[in-house]
């Protein structure tokens, strides 16, 4: 009988499938409900008034408030017995913890009306801030909308805020996000002509210049109000909603704009919502932690700001995905015991349409399935068959090793599919398996999907949380594969 040698340690298979964006964001929003993954905390200098809307600034973070500011005179919204809303800052320690928080900027804290949820440019000397608007006299006052402000860094002083040219009297802009190198202005509005309430829209830059606000259509637009975008550099955009469906009033949601074509939305998770406001999500660019802001166990002028983090699988060693190699060593036994194999031919026939020749071959396999073997061994001078052997059944059942569905190359802004449907691993249970892109993107799944927008070679990393069927030990091994953009 014929023996055979499996060389293939792990499997990788190329191929580029377009899936939609929609798995990628419920794959996403269903990581903040693993509590082994997902930890969160009240910060502790919360007051008993409105914070919220953290956002990363420099070494820091900004975020804003109601609380005072040590002001002689202080002055109130004409809607609330809150006083008017200023921009703060405060620092994580090396300890781990965050410091109290102090006025971030003289020159753009007022004492008359509200300042509140900026924006930073990449560099650091640029703003886009929320405030309240003008009237037609010029006169700016609490109880009018709000409207979106530019100011620029200048020696180490903020310039006074510049409206920005596309917001008009009577209607209120807030929440600005800047995503894609600071190209793109996301925002919400209750611009006429959108679907109700507050809507999400965007603006383009063009040579210092914004662009008429487009509104963000309805996969993420609904008659209720969409509040406080936030885009990661990943193409996912983090919202908040108090339509119908979520687990209270406002609801944070993520979407996958990576593509031209927005999918649904989908609101993330418990505990991240909870059945009270939610809302004011950021998250860092390798999205580890972030923050949120929600009035869950407080009255509802009182919102609280909440640190999260997201831990990710370890492993002791990373091994290098290598190329499938389901290769095995063929012999014909007999004659090789008992003849002069140098006096025989010998001719292999496989079912795939390869033939070889010689008393010991090698042959590698495609995929996995069932072939059908020919072989004929026959006196090489006079060519009388010796031995025939016909239909030899040779099975490839799935190899017990980690198998994975990833591509060598894929092209920028294309979704991809990175598969681990079928792994088996002989003596252990896969619980997960957890993907970093090396671009800043994580996410969990046996099959997820992903798009780089940078050119390049990348390096995404395959974690898989093993499960030891007779110890019940956990183990996590990881692999990396090198992937071009192209």
């Amino acid at each position: 009988m014929s023996r055979f040698l499996y060389i293939a340690i792990l499997i990788w298979v190329p191929g580029h499938i377009h899936v939609q964006a929609q798995e990628a964001a419920s794959s996403l929003a269903g990581i903040y409900s693993d509590t082994s993954r997902f930890q969160y905390e009240r910060l502790l200098f919360n007051d008993r008034v409105s914070d919220f809307g953290v956002t990363a600034y420099r070494s820091g973070y900004v975020f804003t408030s109601s609380r005072t500011n040590q002001l002689v005179v202080r002055y109130f919204s004409a809607d609330s017995v809150n006083p008017l809303l200023d921009l703060y800052y405060f620092e994580k320690t090396d300890s781990g913890m965050f410091s109290s928080p102090r006025s971030f900027s003289d020159e753009l804290n007022t004492a008359r009306y509200n300042e509140g949820t900026p924006a930073f440019g990449t560099v650091g000397n640029y703003m886009i801030l929320t405030s309240n608007s003008k009237d037609e006299n010029g006169r700016v006052a609490p109880d009018l909308p709000l409207a979106l402000y530019e100011s620029n860094l200048q020696s180490n002083v903020w310039s006074k805020p510049v409206l920005l040219s596309f917001c008009v009297p009577g209607t209120n802009y807030a929440h600005p996000s800047l995503a894609y190198g600071d190209s793109v202005l996301f925002f919400s509005s209750d611009l006429s002509g959108g679907y109700g309430g507050m809507d999400i829209y965007f603006s383009t830059r063009k040579e210092n210049t914004w662009s008429a606000p487009v509104n963000a259509g309805p996969s993420i637009n609904t008659p209720h109000d969409e509040l406080f975008p936030f885009c990661s550099p990943n193409g996912n955009l983090y919202f908040s909603s108090d339509r119908p469906g979520g687990q209270g009033d406002l609801d944070i949601y993520v979407v996958d704009i990576s593509d031209s074509a927005f999918t649904r939305a989908i609101a993330l998770h418990g505990p991240v919502n909870s059945s009270a406001d939610d809302f004011g999500f950021w998250m860092s660019s390798d999205e580890s932690e972030g923050f949120f802001s929600s009035n869950r166990n407080n009255t509802a002028d009182d919102d609280d700001i909440y640190y999260f983090r997201l831990t990710w699988p370890r492993a002791d060693s990373v091994d290098t995905l290598q190329r499938a190699q389901l290769c095995y060593a063929f012999y014909e036994e007999a004659t090789l015991q008992t003849g002069d194999t140098a006096l025989m031919k010998y001719t292999w026939t496989f079912s795939d349409g390869e033939t070889k020749y010689g008393y010991a071959i090698e042959k590698c396999f495609d995929t996995t399935g069932l072939y059908f073997i020919r072989l004929e061994v026959r006196d090489s001078s006079g060519g009388d068959l010796v031995l025939s052997e016909m239909n030899y059944d040779f099975e490839i059942a799935e190899p017990n090793y980690v198998t994975l569905v990833i591509p060598d190359t894929v092209e920028q802004h294309h979704t991809f599919r990175v598969s681990a449907t079928g792994a088996v691993i002989q003596g252990y249970s896969i619980e997960s398996v957890c993907y970093d892109f090396g671009d800043g993107y994580r996410c969990e799944g046996i099959s997820v999907s992903h798009v780089y927008h940078h050119k390049g070679s990348h390096y995404p990393r395959i974690y898989f949380v093993l499960r030891n069927k007779e110890t019940g030990a956990s183990e996590n091994r990881c692999v990396v594969k090198k992937l071009e953009v192209i």
